[in-house]
């Protein structure tokens, strides 16, 4: 992996479920945190999603594996996100936009 020029300060935690066994497998990556665009924002609510936040993994291919969720912080007070949007930026960051868990439907967990 490339040197980069800056760390990423915080620590998210990725789940995914494992749909056979339902098992959830979860792994922690570093991650830096960013407001989401205004046209992000617009092109999100038109499908039905409240954008809270965009984070940035520092490699697509090392840190993203396709989870639907992310957790910021430890235990039981972690805040638990739906990923929305999965993107790999030119520098080979994913960047994830984020909507907490409460504000979409069951059905879209």
């Amino acid at each position: 992996m490339a040197k980069r020029e800056y760390t990423f300060p915080e620590e998210v935690t990725l789940v995914s479920v494992d749909e056979d066994t339902q098992k959830e497998n979860r792994h922690t990556s570093y991650a830096e945190f960013k407001s989401v665009s205004v046209s992000e924002t617009y092109a999100a609510l038109a499908a039905g999603f409240r954008p809270e936040l965009r984070v940035i993994l520092p490699n697509w291919d090392d840190d993203y594996h396709g989870e639907r969720r992310l957790e910021i912080g430890d235990g039981e007070r972690a805040d638990s996100y739906r990923i929305i949007r999965a993107y790999k930026a030119e520098d080979q960051t994913a960047e994830l936009t984020v909507t907490r868990l409460n504000h979409v439907s069951d059905s879209d967990t």
